[in-house]
């Protein structure tokens, strides 16, 4: 009996177990440095959001002085809009429509109604 010239060993379990360990390993580590890679970035970002609410904190601190100015200068061109052409139109392309506040409004007097009152003897 003659073995064929060109007949190899079986591969042995242990090279194939090492192969897919080192296959495993590989991804591991790349799982490893992808969520490295992301908390990084998320820190990065909470970094960036922290900085942004300071701004906008800044900018919120503002918005009753803006408020009150702007409130100002729109009574200020409704005044004009009913003589001045021009600060009407401006009136109508955004259609501003002025109305008083609650609390400026004069407070009813108070009176008894009929059925208040108590009945002659």
């Amino acid at each position: 009996m003659k073995a064929p010239a060109e007949s190899r060993p079986p591969c042995h379990p242990f090279w194939i177990c090492c192969v897919v360990f080192a296959a495993l390993a590989i991804d591991g580590g790349l799982r490893l440095a992808r969520g490295l890679e992301q908390r990084t970035q998320i820190d990065r970002m909470r970094s960036t959001q922290t900085a942004a609410a300071g701004r906008l904190a800044g900018a919120l601190a503002q918005l009753p002085q803006l408020e009150s100015k702007l409130q100002a200068l729109s009574m200020d061109l409704f005044e004009l809009g009913r003589t001045n052409p021009v600060a009407a139109q401006i009136v109508r392309e955004f259609n501003m429509v002025w109305t008083p506040k609650a609390n400026n409004a004069p407070t009813p007097a108070a009176t008894n109604s009929p059925a208040e009152k108590s009945p002659a003897p």
